[in-house]
């Protein structure tokens, strides 16, 4: 047996590990002894960042349905993504737990015939003759706490019918008995495949009891998935796919006009919800105002011990916070990194991570110890990463670590441009998470900030 560890560290907002990272990335540190030709390169960066930012067009059609394009000539590819704000937290009642995830799987299963009456055979033939690849790499989907996101890739000619097979996904969707039952066994593999990396298990566990993402984990419960009732399914289908709770984005070679054209034609013509509101769990409770710390080993048949450490951290809406959470893992996984990794060797694998959601958020640092005759490196591990986040809080980043990771962002928004799939997807997290003034430009904000000399 092989076990998986999971550290939960719950502190206050105010007290929070991040909170206090805000002074000590807040430091002034001189930038004077920089190269002239990193300069020019973050300049580079940040107009790039801009220019992506007036590129895009954000309209809303009068049933409250949101559309984003982002115009890409230069490739002769177009990404169509539908983005759903429901996912794990909005399962108020336990009856419901993983019917995101199970809507996300019911929707390839296929349409009525009050739509376009598709089959799961006809969307993967149509998916595999005018789209780019096959399922899982033409198209997908997905699910997370706030989300549910399906994606075509399509040749730059045949784009326009994935976006009418997504409006018809949104009031047509065939859920009946038969249907349910072939996708609740698939569901079930799902969740005994999942068991084997432990990510099904720590969300539930790091925050608070009330709290919107602390009742159950995305994918569900086998005992709840597999005692799924298509009505209530349906219900739950029907009070959330709505032209106001979801977006259109469409990046690639394309021309606006037509998007917009046919966005009205298709999402446009569905009449805008009945409902004021939605059923959404209750808002979070704070996270507890004192110190808390939680360990939980988990025994399974895994190759390797794998240990995370995680804390909970503001959300997406607070951008600042956004801002030094990248930065604070970024420099977090070089020290560690070259520590434990290259110096030391006590490590196969080690990282930090930073995760904003709609409510909090998740920073996480896992690692993979290398094992020792009667055991690992572990304790080893955890000592070293407890004492790099006391130095980080006592004398806060170098000069040289705020300018190399100003530097690995410089490098990833030029090439995050390139792809489709990544601009697609700020877009999405913009919808989702981002409520700021600027609307879905404010992700692509925030990395020209970043890149900023007075970002120390």
């Amino acid at each position: 047996m092989k076990r998986m560890v999971f550290q939960r560290q719950s502190i206050s907002r105010s007290m929070s590990f991040l909170a206090v990272l805000v002074l000590t990335v807040s430091l002034s540190v001189s930038l004077r002894s920089e190269t002239a030709r990193v300069d020019e390169a973050l300049d580079i960066a940040r107009e790039w960042a801009t220019r992506v930012e007036d590129n895009i067009t954000e309209r809303v059609l009068e049933n409250g349905f949101k559309v984003y394009i982002y115009p890409m000539h230069e490739t002769p590819e177009v990404l169509v993504k539908t983005v759903y704000r429901v996912g794990s937290r909005h399962e108020r009642t336990q009856s419901t737990y993983g019917f995101a995830h199970l809507l996300e799987h019911m929707v390839f299963k296929g349409t009525t015939e009050d739509g376009l009456h598709l089959s799961e055979t006809d969307i993967c033939t149509i998916a595999s003759k005018v789209g780019l690849g096959t399922i899982g790499c033409g198209f997908n989907a997905f699910t997370s706490f706030d989300s549910t996101q399906y994606h075509f890739n399509a040749r730059k000619n045949n784009w326009q019918v994935f976006v009418r097979i997504m409006a018809d996904w949104m009031t047509n969707l065939q859920i009946d008995p038969e249907h349910l039952n072939s996708e609740m066994k698939a569901v079930y593999q799902e969740i005994k495949l999942r068991r084997c990396d432990g990510s099904v298990y720590s969300p539930s566990e790091l925050f608070p009891p009330g709290h919107v993402y602390a009742t159950h984990r995305i994918i569900g419960f086998k005992e709840n998935v597999l005692q799924a009732d298509a009505t209530e399914l349906k219900e739950f289908y029907q009070e959330h796919y709505r032209p106001d709770n979801a977006a259109l984005i469409v990046v690639g070679d394309v021309d606006e006009e037509e998007v917009m054209a046919l966005a009205n034609e298709t999402f446009g013509a569905i009449p805008p919800s009945q409902s004021d509101s939605m059923n959404i769990a209750e808002t979070p409770k704070p996270i507890k105002t004192d110190f808390t710390s939680k360990n939980i080993t988990i025994y399974d048949e895994v190759p390797k011990l794998s240990v995370g450490l995680c804390w909970t951290i503001p959300g997406g809406l607070d951008e600042q916070q956004a801002m030094l959470a990248n930065c604070t893992a970024g420099i977090l996984s070089e020290r560690l990194q070259r520590e434990l990794h290259d110096e030391k060797q006590l490590v196969y694998s080690v990282g930090a991570s930073a995760y904003p959601l709609s409510e909090d958020g998740i920073f996480s640092i896992g690692f993979m110890p290398k094992e020792t005759e009667t055991g690992t490196f572990e304790s080893e591990c955890t000592q070293a990463i407890s004492e790099a986040i006391e130095s980080m809080i006592t004398t806060g980043p170098t000069s040289e670590e705020i300018r190399r990771y100003q530097r690995g962002g410089c490098i990833g928004v030029l090439r995050s441009t390139e792809y489709p799939g990544c601009i697609a997807s700020w877009l999405a997290d913009q919808f989702v998470v981002g409520c700021q003034p600027g609307g879905c430009q404010g992700a692509l904000a925030r990395h020209r900030r970043e890149l900023s000399p007075s970002f120390e």
